[in-house]
C-alpha cells in the first residue's frame, strides 16, 4: 500500500491499473460502527440504531473516467461522483472534500478531511465482497463494513 500526504493544497498517489470494482453490493456485517459514528457527534440513540441496519445496499459504476458510489438504505444515503485521484465536495457533509485513489489489486484508498477530523476507507474488492475499513486519522477508532456483491 502506498505511503501519502493530504494536504489542503497538495495530494500525491502512486496508482496502477486494476480490475474495477463496479457492481451492486449488499451489506452483510458492520463492526465497531457505534463507536465510529460517536465519534462523529451522532446522537447515542440515533448510533445505536444505524450500528444495526442491515438495509444498505451499495451500486458502484464506473462510466469513462467518472466513477459514481450510490448508497441506499434506511439510514445511510449517499450519491458519490468523482474521478480517481481528483479532490471532490462529499455530498451532504458540509465543508468535508475527498480523494480516492486505485491502488491496484483491488484496493482502493479514500481520504475524507472535514472541518473536525479526516476519515481513511480502505476498500478491498474481490469477485465476491467489498469490505471496507474506516478509520478516524490520528486515533485508534476502526470500523470494518463487508458487502456481498448481488449476482
Amino acid at each position: 500500500m502506498p505511503d501519502f500526504f493530504l494536504t489542503t493544497e497538495v495530494s500525491r498517489f502512486f496508482y496502477k491499473k486494476t480490475t474495477a470494482y463496479h457492481g451492486k453490493y449488499k451489506i452483510l456485517a458492520m463492526e465497531n460502527l457505534e463507536p465510529f459514528l460517536l465519534y462523529m457527534k451522532v446522537p447515542a440513540d440515533a448510533a445505536k440504531l444505524m450500528a444495526a441496519d442491515r438495509s444498505s445496499m451499495l451500486d458502484a459504476r464506473r462510466v469513462g473516467d467518472t466513477n459514481q458510489v450510490v448508497s441506499s438504505g434506511d439510514y445511510f444515503h449517499y450519491n458519490f461522483i468523482f474521478r480517481f485521484d481528483e479532490e471532490f465536495e462529499v455530498p451532504g457533509k458540509k465543508g468535508f472534500h475527498a480523494i480516492e485513489t486505485d491502488c491496484g489489486d483491488g484496493t482502493y484508498i479514500n481520504v475524507e478531511r472535514g472541518p473536525d477530523f479526516t476519515m481513511k476507507y480502505v476498500t478491498r474488492v474481490t469477485q465476491r465482497h467489498l469490505i471496507s475499513e474506516m478509520s478516524f486519522v490520528g486515533t485508534d477508532i476502526v470500523s470494518k463494513a463487508i458487502y456481498q456483491r448481488c449476482i
